[in-house]
């Protein structure tokens, strides 16, 4: 018998501090799940911050002047309001794509498993079949925490990697949302000065 093998008495502590490596996996879980809910509160509070926009009305700028209405602006200052009111609203167009899609408009290549989404494809690598719990978990053994533990790991990294790629598209939305919104304010004070 080797040295590295455990002794039948050290198999009831190694079973102990598998549970226990299983329970901290379990807390790294609960706070992607968090940061996850985290997420999607911010996806709120800036799709709020679209919202905003379309009750003011910041886009009831009429490219055609009405018949009777006599203009002061300078013809060129009027097309020049026009394109930054266009740019305004490519950049919150921009700006609403990156904040409530998961991926580009263009990604190609999904795999299978992306087919589900990225919640479900988590918890599907979190679960153990049916008939394996059956015949295994009375046991409670060393080996099943570690698979548990590994099982946990993987959909621990397939959360955390689409948290990530949220978060980076909720940034970029808010980069496009801010850049329309200063177009806006921009828009309000080339009209205020020819006008």
């Amino acid at each position: 018998m080797s040295s590295a093998e455990p002794k039948p008495a050290d198999q009831p502590q190694q079973t102990e501090n598998a549970r226990l490596i299983f329970e901290q996996t379990m807390m790294l879980w609960s706070d992607q799940v968090d940061y996850a809910s985290t997420l999607r509160d911010k996806r709120r509070t800036y799709a709020a911050g679209l919202a905003l926009l379309a009750g003011f009305g910041v886009f009831r700028i009429s490219f055609n002047e009405p018949a009777g209405e006599i203009t002061t602006m300078v013809p060129w200052a009027s097309v020049v309001l026009r394109i930054i009111v266009i740019l305004a609203g490519i950049a919150f167009l921009v700006a609403t794509i990156y904040l409530f899609t998961e991926r580009g408009l263009f990604a190609r290549g999904q795999k299978a498993s992306e087919n589900l989404g990225a919640g479900e494809r988590a918890i599907s690598l979190a679960s153990i079949p049916r008939s394996a719990v059956d015949r295994v978990l009375a046991a409670e053994t060393t080996l099943v925490w570690r698979y548990r533990d590994a099982k946990l790991r993987a959909a621990i990294l397939a959360l955390s990697t689409r948290n990530r790629r949220v978060s980076r598209r909720i940034d970029l939305g808010v980069f496009w949302m801010i850049a329309g919104y200063s177009l806006v304010l921009f828009a309000f004070m080339w009209y205020t000065l020819f006008a």
